[in-house]
């Protein structure tokens, strides 16, 4: 027997639901789905997954405009009570991330180390965070970095995922980080790849300092 699915109905939406067919329980304080309706209906008010591991993870990729090596990075995501999330590893984009809700010493590292900072892109016409080149400043696009079937995060061998970091960022999930959780980039069999061959750093100051040196000056 499934169970009764919740909503997360924010109050100026209510009458909305509402007129969908969501019905209020007042001892658990929560809109829900009866029923015999779709859950399609009220995709707006599904509740996200929610991961239980949060992690950094960034690699090499060469710069389209002066075509140097320049570390790139972005988040993945690790599920466990989820079952069509708790396969594998999920990459996450930065614009994904609500980045100013993480502690100053990850966006130190973003800044200072990986040129990951808020940037204008022509594509999307509007500001979001992104990798820049490190050497030429140019930046080198969300959708070209984490979308195109290329590295470094097209994984398709051991090899491609033993090339790429990851470090678990401690106590921020519990501390509120906001961010769409639901967006993952890749899903089976490559984040499989990544989850067994990707070498984890132990500390911040270690997944820094493999990055703070760029392979080309």
């Amino acid at each position: 027997m499934i169970s009764r699915i919740d909503l997360c109905v924010p109050y100026k939406e209510k009458d909305e639901a509402k007129a969908l067919g969501a019905r209020w329980d007042p001892v658990g304080k929560t809109w829900y789905i009866p029923k015999g309706l779709k859950p399609d209906d009220f995709e707006q008010w599904l509740p996200q997954p929610t991961p239980d591991h949060l992690y950094l993870i960034a690699g090499w990729k060469t710069c389209f405009k002066c075509n140097k090596q320049t570390p790139v990075c972005g988040f993945a995501l690790k599920f466990s009570d989820v079952d069509e999330y708790k396969e594998g590893i999920h990459i996450l984009c930065p614009e994904e991330i609500d980045c100013s809700s993480l502690p100053s010493e990850i966006t130190q590292v973003f800044v200072g180390v990986i040129n990951l900072k808020q940037g204008f892109s022509r594509i999307t016409n509007s500001s979001t965070y992104a990798n820049h080149c490190v050497h030429c400043k140019t930046l080198q696009g969300n959708y070209y970095v984490f979308y195109e079937a290329e590295p470094p995060f097209f994984v398709d061998s051991k090899e491609a995922a033993r090339k790429l970091l990851l470090f678990e960022l401690p106590g921020v999930l519990k501390n509120g980080i906001k961010g769409d959780f639901d967006a993952c980039s890749f899903g089976f069999p490559i984040d499989l790849l990544i989850e067994e061959y990707t070498p984890r750093s132990l500390s911040l100051n270690d997944f820094r300092l493999a990055f703070s040196q760029t392979i080309e000056q």
